[in-house]
């Protein structure tokens, strides 16, 4: 059975304390948040609080992966109606530069 496809959440639905929060969150390498970074898909929460961030990260050989795994889930630990958070690092769909909020991109690399 395939896996279930992700469809990263659209930049203008990133909206609320969780994705704010997460954002707090800065990659080391790049010096920008991993919402903006684009490297956050999703965050779902079920009705007993146990949330669930779907991301992926620049590479599979992310030197920082496992630090900003712990990071984001600090972060999300914080709100008290979450009760557990798990993190799923999915590959498909792949991070590109185009992940990168517009705005930023722009800003960094002039396109």
């Amino acid at each position: 059975m395939p896996d279930k496809e992700i469809i990263p959440v659209k930049k203008e639905d990133r909206k609320g304390p969780y994705w704010e929060s997460v954002n707090e969150v800065i990659d080391p390498e790049v010096g920008i948040g991993v919402v903006d970074l684009g490297l956050i898909y999703q965050i779902n929460q079920d009705k007993e609080g146990h949330t669930t961030i779907v991301m992926t990260l620049t590479s599979p050989a992310c030197p920082v992966g496992p630090v900003l795994v712990q990071q984001i889930q600090d972060q999300l630990q914080q709100f008290p109606e979450v009760s557990s958070v798990e993190t799923e690092i999915v590959w498909d769909p792949v991070w590109t530069q185009d992940r990168i909020d517009p705005d930023i991109r722009e800003l960094m690399f002039g396109i």
